[in-house]
C-alpha cells in the first residue's frame, strides 16, 4: 500500500493508495460519478463512507475506482 501523505487534486487507485489518516474525500465510482465521502483510517484497516444527508453511510471500496481529497470549493 502506498500511503499518501500531501494532499493534492490526484485520483488515486483505491486498491493500491490510501491516506495515512481520516479524511474528507470524492470518491470516482465505476460510471465516472463523483461521490462525497470519508475514508476512515484506524488499526485495522481502511473503511469507505458516503455522504447521506447529515452523516456519512458505510460504504465499500469495491463501488469505487479512485479517489482524491476533498477540495474547499
Amino acid at each position: 500500500m502506498k500511503y499518501i501523505t500531501e494532499k493534492d487534486s490526484e485520483w488515486h487507485d483505491c486498491k493500491t493508495e490510501m491516506p495515512p489518516t481520516t479524511t474528507d474525500v470524492e470518491f470516482l465510482d465505476k460510471n465516472d460519478n463523483i461521490v462525497d465521502g470519508h475514508i476512515h483510517v484506524d488499526m485495522s484497516g481502511f473503511y469507505a463512507a458516503v455522504h447521506k444527508g447529515v452523516g456519512y453511510t458505510w460504504s465499500s471500496f469495491s463501488y469505487y475506482k479512485a479517489w482524491r481529497f476533498k477540495t474547499n470549493n
